[in-house]
């Protein structure tokens, strides 16, 4: 079967065959988004290691949640980078944090 590239258009028969956990699709969806998500990570994280953990679990987190996405109320991008916005925003309160306690004056 193939899958034709998500897209910023909710390309329907490549999202149903991600709610079915098809990894082709879920790999076209990767390659598509994976840059836009890591550039804002990268931007907000500065750390590359920490970045590419977030990353991935963005991802994990798309993956388990996919089948809550609807594409009659948004854009499969503007999940995707909500998702991504609260792990950032999640990652940088740690690492705010660990800077805090754990520096010495």
């Amino acid at each position: 079967m193939e899958i034709n590239p998500p897209d910023h258009n909710n390309n329907l028969p490549a999202l149903e065959a991600m709610k079915q956990h098809e990894l082709p699709a879920f790999d076209q969806f990767y390659d598509q988004y994976a840059g836009a998500l890591y550039g804002d990570i990268k931007r907000t994280l500065y750390k590359e290691d920490v970045s590419e953990e977030t990353l991935a679990s963005i991802f994990a987190i798309i993956s388990s949640s996919i089948h809550e996405f609807d594409p009659a109320t948004e854009k499969i991008f503007s999940w995707a980078m909500r998702i991504a916005h609260r792990e950032i925003s999640k990652r940088k309160i740690e690492l705010t944090l660990q800077e805090v306690f754990l520096t010495k004056p």
